[in-house]
C-alpha cells in the first residue's frame, strides 16, 4: 500500500511534505463532512481546501479537483490547485482504518459551520 497524493496541477510556490499530508487529510474531512470547503489551523499554517465540482487531469491522473490557499506560520502564502484520485482515497481510508499515524492536525473547522475540534493520528 502506498502513501496518498495529491497530485499538484499548478503551485504558487512548491510544497513541503508536511503540506502535502495536511492537503491529503483536509480532503478527506471534506468527504467525510460532504461540504464544498474545510477551513483548518495546525501549528504551522491556517488555509482553506475547496473542492471545484470538475475534473482535472494531469496525464494520465484523473480524478476531483481542488484548490487549496494556504497562510504558513513562517510567513508564506501558497495557492495550489490539485487532484485528488479516488484510489489515493481508498488508500488514505484504508490507512486511516488499520490506525496509520498521520501527522496530527490540532484544529479543523468546517466552513459555514460552527467550530470543531479534529484531531487526526
Amino acid at each position: 500500500m502506498t502513501t496518498p497524493q495529491v497530485w499538484v496541477q499548478r503551485t504558487t510556490r512548491p510544497i513541503t511534505g508536511e503540506v502535502h499530508e495536511l492537503l491529503v487529510h483536509a480532503v478527506l474531512d471534506l468527504l467525510d463532512c460532504g461540504g464544498l470547503a474545510v477551513d483548518f489551523t495546525t501549528e504551522d499554517c491556517e488555509g482553506r481546501v475547496t473542492a471545484l465540482g470538475q475534473e482535472g487531469v494531469l496525464g494520465d491522473i484523473a480524478g476531483p479537483l481542488y484548490d487549496a490557499e494556504l497562510e504558513l506560520q513562517e510567513g508564506g502564502h501558497i495557492e495550489i490547485r490539485f487532484v485528488f484520485r479516488a484510489s489515493d482515497l481508498h488508500e488514505a481510508l484504508a490507512l486511516a482504518m488499520k490506525g496509520t499515524p498521520f501527522k496530527t492536525i490540532k484544529r479543523l473547522v468546517r466552513a459555514g459551520s460552527m467550530s470543531e475540534e479534529k484531531v487526526w493520528n
